[in-house]
């Protein structure tokens, strides 16, 4: 369901511009008091008593409230919420859902889709190719706190295991290979993406849970910023 509250910008935006027409509005008010106080100096009655008039409450009501009116929602303006559904991270809003998708347990590989064009794409050999879809389909294992992850990939290549924040800092991994590749992870809505750059290049990784309980899995390979070839997994929680 969409939000109904503005967003954060859009609050800044109207805050400001609110602000400057009461600024604008105190000015000219306070003009006009120090106008009439000089004019009344010359009136009869203690210097003090122009000036005790002009701060009463009854009598200049829009010039006290122009004092002491709060600006628009503080509280919001000066947060570091962006908006419900996401909030500001070092400058740049990253969309975390309301709820959380489950990762957590052992996933067992159902299918696999575009591996061998994937590798094609990506300049292997044809044998090499013949022996990565050849090869067991992995198993993985999530535990979950949260945003805070601790994921174990076991396929041909060995175990895999990293710890992460999605939405935290960079971190680094071994791959299949023992090469170091660093990492960021982050939420796209429902989406977890990681976001990798090692010696084969610069690579993003989507994982969501469906409806019906299906881990899905997709692997961007990704050239000047575009995608250049992609492939993927399908995975069941073993119970």
């Amino acid at each position: 369901m969409p939000s109904s509250r503005e967003p954060w910008y859009a609050v800044c935006c109207k805050t400001l511009a609110l602000r400057r027409g009461s600024w604008k509005q105190l000015d000219d008010a306070w003009e006009e008091q120090s106008s009439d106080s000089e004019t009344g100096s010359t009136k009869s009655g203690t210097p003090n008593d122009s000036g005790s008039n002009a701060l009463d409450d009854d009598q200049n009501p829009e010039f006290m409230s122009l004092c002491c009116k709060p600006a628009l929602d503080d509280e919001e303006f000066f947060s570091d919420v962006a908006s419900d559904d996401g909030h500001i991270v070092d400058g740049v809003a990253s969309h975390v859902p309301v709820v959380l998708p489950d990762f957590r347990g052992c996933w067992v590989c159902t299918s696999t889709w575009g591996l061998e064009d994937f590798l094609k794409k990506s300049g292997f050999s044809r044998v090499q190719r013949m022996a990565a879809v050849s090869a067991p389909w992995p198993e993985w294992n999530f535990e979950q706190h949260e945003s805070s992850f601790v994921f174990v990939n076991r396929g041909a290549l060995g175990e895999i295991r990293e710890e992460f924040i999605v939405g935290g800092p960079e971190y680094y991994t071994k791959d299949g290979w023992k090469q170091t590749v660093r990492c960021t992870a982050h939420w796209e809505d429902d989406v977890l993406v990681i976001d990798r750059d090692g010696p084969q290049g610069c690579f993003r990784e989507e994982r969501s849970v469906d409806t019906d309980g299906h881990l899905h899995f997709c692997l961007h390979a990704l050239k000047d910023g575009t995608i250049a070839a992609s492939w993927g997994r399908s995975f069941q929680r073993k119970v």
